[in-house]
């Protein structure tokens, strides 16, 4: 019977992945109908609705059972879709479930601001100070890696910013993420770096990722910054 249940769980959520993969392609819509809405239920009443293209990071240990509800009796409750597929996960593994459904709505928020940020950047903004290179119109929050690897990513082009993104935000190295707001950073990191906030990022034990990606230079065995080695020609402005 496990094995049957695992089956049936793999089986729908290849489906309902095929169906998002195909978008609005009429030909998916005649192959699948309408899309399948993937939720997770909680305490039996709380519903938290995934997106079916992001499903790779559960285990099959970590469910108790799935419900595919498409009966017309559920279309005033649940809407007129291709039905609602909902995941129940055993007692034990909630938490684990909830944290990393909140880790990767926090990344993907954090990617869509990095990206939008993007838009602001000028390279005449940047001057070098006593403290590193900065952006008079500075943006970007100050990101912290495992306590020593420092990024801005306002004084970097575009490129360099796809860098952080692709090796840095990526939801299998990530164990954690937490976020101080520019009012309670200075408490924590003091001075202009923290202006506006902090995220501070824990990679899972024993990950393999680079550090030296956009514009960080080592300054210690395990630690360095992208902000404080002066550029080619570049001036220092004391302020």
């Amino acid at each position: 019977m496990k094995s049957k249940n695992f089956l049936i769980f793999t089986y729908i959520f290849t489906v309902s992945i095929s169906i998002y993969s195909y978008g609005q392609n009429s030909s998916a819509q005649q192959t699948f109908g309408q899309k399948v809405e993937i939720y997770f239920v909680f305490d039996k009443t709380t519903l938290i609705q995934i997106d079916s293209l992001n499903v790779d990071f559960i285990k099959p240990k970590w469910i108790k059972k799935i419900e595919l509800l498409k009966d017309e009796k559920y279309k005033n409750i649940y809407g007129n879709t291709g039905g609602k597929l909902l995941v129940y996960p055993k007692k034990r593994f909630e938490s684990t479930i909830k944290n990393e459904l909140n880790k990767r709505v926090q990344i993907d928020s954090l990617v869509q601001e990095i990206y939008r940020d993007t838009i602001k950047f000028n390279e005449h903004d940047l001057v070098f100070t006593q403290i590193g290179r900065r952006n008079t119109n500075s943006y970007s929050m100050l990101y912290v890696v495992n306590g020593a690897y420092l990024y801005m990513l306002d004084i970097i082009s575009s490129d360099k910013v796809v860098e952080f993104v692709n090796e840095i935000l990526d939801t299998e190295k990530i164990e954690s993420i937490g976020i101080l707001s520019k009012e309670n950073a200075s408490t924590f990191f003091g001075g202009v770096r923290a202006q506006n906030g902090i995220v501070a990022i824990v990679l899972k034990k024993n990950i393999k990722f680079n550090p030296l990606v956009a514009g960080l230079t080592e300054t210690g065995k395990n630690s360095g910054d992208n902000f404080t080695k002066r550029n080619d020609n570049e001036l220092l402005i004391r302020e």
